[in-house]
Order: C-alpha cells, then structure tokens, then sequence
C-alpha cells in the first residue's frame, strides 16, 4: 500500500466525513498528502529529501525511509504486534509513518532541532505554540502546535512531544526545553507498549513537573 492508493481511496470516496464541533481534528491522511507536497514542491522523493535536509544535517546515521522488506545492512526491531500487514496488504506509507530510527537518532535529531540546524527559532516557536484550542490528547490534557502536541495556551519553545504506532510499533518523542530534558521512548511489543510507554512518560511527568 502506497501514499498514492490512500490518496486515490480518499479522492473516489463519495462522501467525506463531516467534521466535529472541535476546532481541530488530528488524521494521517493529512501527513501523507504532506509527503507528497514535499516531493512535489523538491523535486525528490521523500526519502532523498528527509536523507539531505534532516537525516544528514542531524547525523542520524541509522536512520532511513521504508527500507525494502528484506533489506538486511541494519539491525530492524522485530514487529510482536498482531499482524505485519493492513486490510492484508503491506504498509510502505511515508509522511504519517515509515520512518527507522533508533534512540541515538532520535537524540541527535532533538538536538539538531534545538540548536535551529533543522528550522529556525521562529518556526520551532510556531511549530511548539497551541494552534488548535482544542484538547487533542486526552490523556495529558495537551493541544496541538505543527505536528507537536503541547500544553494548553502554549506559547512554545517549552514542553512538546508526539506519539505514533502502528500495529506491535509504539514511539514517543518528549522534548521540555527549559530543563534540557529529552525523553525517547520505543517499543516493538504492541498494546505491552502502550501500556509501558504511558507509564514511563508518567513517571517522568511526575519527576520533572511542570
């Protein structure tokens, strides 16, 4: 299953969904039809362009995009979810998922991001202040800035971090600023995940409170 097939699936619906009475409404479809824009609007495929202007720049050396499925010149987490296909096909979606990373890259990416390597000041302070008003994450009472949850009324540059998973592959990514505190959680082990990533961010919650 490709970015196109979801694309072209959403374009031959015949009826959309209708939106709710939040202002803010949070789907993958949205990140996928990013992925696209940025090969459009580049010229490169997502995966060149995330290689040139973020993996590099950040040297996240063991990161890649979608590696094919027998790809063997680096060590890949084992997927104990349910099942490695969706609706029984293989998912090579990129912009809402298809990233490979490990808790060093991620790290390093955190740390680029930082120090403006990746975007600048101005536009992390964008990215980190609460553009929806709405609560998004109802289990930590967070909004949402681009493409970060954050606190309620952030004004950004504090306190951000995003959850992903798709089927045994868990990830959350929790960056508080002002303390230099940077949290990367990642687990192969499906709902097992779930329950000790939200444990883990808890405690961390807990020892380093607002």
């Amino acid at each position: 299953m490709s970015n196109r097939d979801v694309l072209k699936a959403v374009m031959d619906l015949k009826r959309l969904w209708a939106l709710s009475n939040e202002p803010f409404g949070y789907g993958n479809g949205a990140y996928i039809l990013l992925a696209e824009v940025i090969e459009k609007a580049s010229g490169l495929s997502y995966a060149d362009y995330l290689q040139a202007h973020v993996f590099n720049v950040a040297n996240m050396d063991g990161a890649s995009v979608h590696p094919k499925p027998n790809q063997t010149d680096r060590p890949m987490a084992r997927n104990y979810g349910v099942s490695t296909m969706i609706y029984g096909r293989n998912d090579f979606l990129t912009g809402a998922m298809g990233v490979y990373a490990s808790t060093v890259d991620l790290e390093r990416f955190s740390r680029a991001l930082l120090a403006g390597k990746l975007i600048s000041p101005a536009s992390l302070q964008l990215m980190t202040s609460d553009q929806s008003h709405a609560r998004v994450d109802r289990r930590f009472d967070s909004h949402y800035g681009y493409g970060w949850f954050v606190p309620p009324a952030s004004q950004g540059g504090t306190i951000f971090w995003h959850s992903g998973g798709v089927d045994g592959f868990q990830s959350l990514l929790y960056i508080d600023q002002p303390k230099g505190l940077i949290a990367i959680l990642l687990g192969n082990g499906g709902e097992a995940s779930v329950q000790v990533l939200n444990a883990v961010l808890a405690v961390v919650n807990k020892t380093y409170p607002d």
